[in-house]
């Protein structure tokens, strides 16, 4: 009998352990998500992130890079803004378009040695990029991104559907729906005083409008690209590296234009 009693006791002290080492170690094990996917981490309040990013994106033999400074900011736990600023090279170079974002979690769970949450994002990109750079509009996006997250496993979803307004010349990009869903898995405990490492693996999915010119449609835009997308997260104390691929498996566009051969990305941040 005692020794029963004593089991039970053990069990529930490494529950209590396990929770208690994700919500004392929100940085290490909890902070971030998949880099090709919507994320439903925020930061908590007063926390200052700066993000460095690095993409390759090679369409029909044609490459390009994309460098990207961002900044955020948790206005509380549940709430994050930010601000972001790229920089272009490839057949047109230069500056981006500036844009803002927001996300807030408005749902959480906790359980013993795991979390859920539902997170809404939003950001507008404003028409200030140079030309063949930025968009030549000012767009938006909207968001919804699950994550489930433990000591071992990771599992995140998330849709997100871009609106493009109409720009220069009477253009208007066809508007994009964004469908992802991502798993990660952690090999050992985490540590918060050691390196971190999770592996993910995502699908994600992008169906894309005809484009419109003075209100017609264009016949060579639009359509559905799949990608199959590994990486990891690295993470050390209050920094975090994320590289990844995207892979195309699958390519419907419309009309005759190149598909995407890759795109390589790779992010690195700061949290204080």
């Amino acid at each position: 009998m005692e020794a029963r009693i004593r089991d039970i006791r053990v069990r529930r002290w490494c529950r209590a352990a396990l929770a208690a080492s994700l919500a004392a170690a929100p940085l290490s094990a909890l902070a971030h998500g998949p880099i090709f996917s919507f994320s439903p981490h925020t930061e908590f309040k007063g926390a200052l992130e700066y993000h460095l990013g690095y993409q390759r994106t090679e369409v029909g033999g044609v490459a390009s890079n994309e460098y990207t400074g961002e900044f955020k900011y948790g206005v509380n736990s549940n709430w994050t803004v930010g601000m972001d600023l790229p920089y272009e090279t490839g057949e047109h170079s230069g500056v981006g378009d500036f844009g803002l974002k927001t996300k807030y979690r408005f749902w959480r769970r906790a359980e013993p040695g795991a979390m859920r949450s539902l997170t809404a994002l939003g950001a507008v990109h404003f028409d200030t990029g140079a030309a063949g750079v930025g968009a030549g509009s000012s767009d938006y996006l909207a968001a919804l991104a699950y994550g489930y997250e433990s000591i071992k496993w990771y599992r995140w979803a998330s849709v997100g559907y871009r609106i493009n307004t109409t720009g220069d010349a009477g253009l208007r990009r066809g508007n994009r729906w964004f469908l992802n869903l991502v798993g990660g898995w952690r090999p050992g405990t985490p540590i918060y005083t050691m390196p971190d490492t999770v592996f993910v693996v995502g699908l994600n999915a992008e169906i894309t409008d005809r484009s419109r010119q003075n209100g017609v449609d264009l016949p060579n835009t639009g359509g559905t690209e799949l990608f199959v997308s590994p990486g990891m997260i690295w993470t050390y104390g209050h920094f975090n590296l994320r590289p990844g691929v995207q892979i195309p498996v699958y390519s419907a566009l419309n009309g005759r234009q190149p598909a995407t051969d890759f795109r390589f990305r790779v992010e690195f941040e700061m949290h204080y």
